[in-house]
């Protein structure tokens, strides 16, 4: 596809090259040297009949005898551009991509499902990031499986996607990449730790990030203190030590929490950015009164989401119900286990996974995130502030959010508190005006995607730090 006036412009189809071959690639020669750019559609396929309407013989009397003839032709017009690229079928994965200045490689679990959990979220915006600036970014994941829609949906925003069977491990892509990769981004401490001296020994000059989503440790310890979970002090201990190590290997940490960041200010020498992701206000928000009801989201992989539900729905809602038995209560999230199944009642939905969040969101008057324990921000609490709708919630779930005044008083740490806050809060319409507002103004200072790109800038771009700099020296 190329719009009449270029095609136009730099002459169309030069007839030098008729009957055939070779016209389609001159095109796209002339508009590149004319200041535009050629692109490339990655989901299109083409079905080739081979010889189907020209026949094989590029020797004999007929039309096939045009491709080495406009071969040559092609060759002699275009030599000065073609002294700068490799013999055919050399490298051809770097060939196809001479354009390319900026390389990242993105390793994760598996392929993000933004629909389904907030570190998925996360991921694919940072990734987003990273082409913003200027980065062309390869998506590898250690669960090697193609998903789908999400793969193409990656796809189409220009990430290149690595999948079995082409690609079967983690290890095969690093180990078999044509290209120098400038960044390494290790996403979650699992692949972090598994991952990062390989890269290092296979990139020498690339800077290596550390995406921790969370601190694992943390998380756990604050798990045990509730006698939930099968930590123990040694096991909490050991998982601090290995998170501590892989930021030392890395040159710089990411965290989406302002907590944390201070906490590994006072424990490691690595550089930390907090890199959260943009989070965009609704284009429209329901009317007041057409909202009711409470909702909780939580993707259910996740055991403080299945804690949470638990306590929020034998705990929390009992007291609620007490003075407003109407109100009723949405649970929300994929991969739901028996024990939030279980839950369900007259006044309790288990809705499992839903295609449109944003929809169930405003369709409720409030949101409730009652985490006892986690680490990290919490993409549930965000998502209702975008939607214009007040979250009630734990300190856990406000950790590193900086909430101003107005939000902060929506969190209680108590099944009291909690059930107090929504019943005061629930016919409050002026309040809640009040307090979606304040989500906004939140999201524009904070989560905007300027102060996302500037704060990835920072992390992908900052000096490294002296004692890296010299192993990097060592090393080349």
């Amino acid at each position: 596809m190329i719009p009449r006036s270029v095609f136009d412009a730099v002459g169309g189809l030069s007839e030098e090259f008729a009957p055939g071959y070779y016209e389609d690639t001159d095109l796209c020669f002339k508009v590149r040297a004319a200041g535009h750019r050629v692109v490339v559609q990655p989901a299109a396929s083409v079905l080739h009949h081979e010889g189907a309407s020209a026949g094989t013989d590029v020797e004999g009397d007929g039309m096939k005898r045009f491709q080495k003839i406009n071969h040559r032709r092609f060759l002699d017009k275009w030599r000065p551009v073609l002294a700068s690229h490799a013999p055919t079928a050399t490298a051809p994965e770097r060939e196809a991509e001479r354009g390319v200045t900026r390389r990242a490689l993105f390793i994760d679990d598996r392929i993000p499902t933004p629909d389904q959990d907030a570190g998925s979220v996360a991921a694919v915006a940072h990734m987003r990031a990273l082409q913003r600036l200027g980065y062309q970014v390869t998506q590898v994941g250690a669960e090697m499986d193609r998903l789908e829609p999400y793969t193409t949906d990656l796809e189409r925003i220009g990430i290149r996607c690595l999948y079995a069977p082409f690609c079967p491990t983690v290890e095969q892509a690093i180990r078999s990449a044509q290209v120098a990769y400038d960044l390494i981004y290790l996403h979650r401490l699992g692949n972090a730790s598994a991952y990062l001296p390989m890269v290092r020994a296979r990139f020498p000059k690339a800077r290596i990030v550390y995406g921790l989503a969370d601190l694992h440790a943390l998380r756990a310890e604050r798990e045990r203190e509730l006698g939930l979970g099968e930590g123990t002090r040694d096991s909490i201990a050991a998982l601090r030590r290995l998170e501590l190590a892989t930021m030392a290997a890395a040159d710089h940490v990411i965290t989406h929490s302002t907590h944390e960041a201070a906490l590994l200010a006072a424990q490691t020498q690595t550089p930390v950015s907090v890199v959260a992701w943009p989070v965009e206000r609704a284009a429209e928000v329901p009317q007041w009164r057409q909202r009711s009801g409470l909702v909780f989201v939580g993707g259910y992989r996740h055991p403080p989401n299945v804690d949470a539900a638990e306590w929020l729905v034998g705990s929390i809602m009992p007291l609620v119900w007490q003075s407003r038995p109407d109100i009723t209560l949405d649970l929300i999230g994929s991969h739901a286990p028996a024990e939030v199944l279980r839950l369900a009642g007259p006044r309790v939905r288990v809705r499992g996974h839903v295609a449109d969040l944003d929809a169930a969101l405003a369709a409720a008057r409030l949101s409730v995130a009652p985490l006892r324990y986690g680490a990290g921000v919490k993409g549930k609490v965000l998502s209702s502030l975008a939607c214009g709708i007040p979250c009630v919630m734990t300190p856990a779930a406000a950790e590193g959010l900086d909430l101003p005044a107005p939000l902060a008083a929506l969190v209680g740490s108590t099944p009291a508190e909690l059930a107090a806050l929504i019943v005061d809060l629930y016919d409050d319409e002026g309040r809640c005006f009040d307090l979606a507002q304040a989500g906004f103004d939140l999201l524009d200072d904070s989560f905007s995607e300027s102060r996302i790109d500037a704060a990835m800038r920072e992390a992908v771009e900052a000096p490294l730090a002296p004692a890296m700099t010299d192993e990097r020296e060592k090393s080349t």
